[in-house]
């Protein structure tokens, strides 16, 4: 990746602990650091079997309403391994989990691949955990088309990095939430600079 692709988005990251609404243009520029036809950043409610998204892009509305079914179905492996999978850090390609499978492709013969990526052009996939809690999992995945290489080592010690920001732009996110909804006086924040904001939070 560019060093000043990676510092942008970096930053635009970071601009999502105040501003929600930057993942949109996070998952944009993560389309151009790892070129791919999908980019996805959403909550697994493995409970209820459903996804919140959070910002997508290259997902027509359609396939958005089938995922919970398709995803959530008993022969996608990522869904039977996912205590094992679904873990902060642990980046995910399909190649690391056939490698975890021993050499079996499963996620090729399963309903969320034919019924699903496949049908939108997707076959390759590059995630990570981003925090995972009580059954609640928060994931960015980026998915590429068959006529794409897969990602290469170099885009995924890249997307680990990116990840460590992620997550920790997450946490910070999710201390200001709540911190407001337990009444704190947050006007005494607002008159720091950022920088000593995401110092104490950190």
């Amino acid at each position: 990746m560019r060093a000043d692709l990676e510092e942008s988005l970096t930053d635009t990251v970071y601009r999502t602990v105040f501003e929600p609404g930057a993942w949109a243009d996070a998952m944009r520029l993560a389309a151009e650091a790892f070129p791919s036809n999908g980019q996805t950043f959403y909550f697994l409610d493995k409970p209820t079997g459903r996804i919140r998204p959070v910002a997508l892009e290259g997902i027509a509305p359609r396939w958005l309403l089938e995922f919970d079914a398709l995803y959530f179905a008993p022969d996608n492996p990522w869904i039977e391994l996912s205590e094992r999978l679904h873990r902060p850090g642990v980046v995910r390609t399909n190649e690391r989990l056939h490698t975890f499978l021993r050499g079996d492709e499963a996620l090729y013969r399963s309903t969320y691949y034919n019924e699903w990526m496949r049908p939108q052009d997707f076959r390759y996939t590059l995630g990570n955990t981003l925090l995972a809690e009580e059954g609640v999992v928060a994931n960015v995945t980026l998915l590429r088309s068959p006529d794409m290489p897969t990602f290469d080592r170099s885009e995924v010690s890249a997307f680990e990095r990116l990840s460590r920001h992620m997550t920790r732009a997450l946490r910070m996110a999710v201390r200001l939430e709540r911190a407001e909804a337990s009444g704190l006086e947050m006007s005494a924040l607002d008159a720091l600079p950022h920088g000593a904001v995401l110092y104490r939070l950190v």
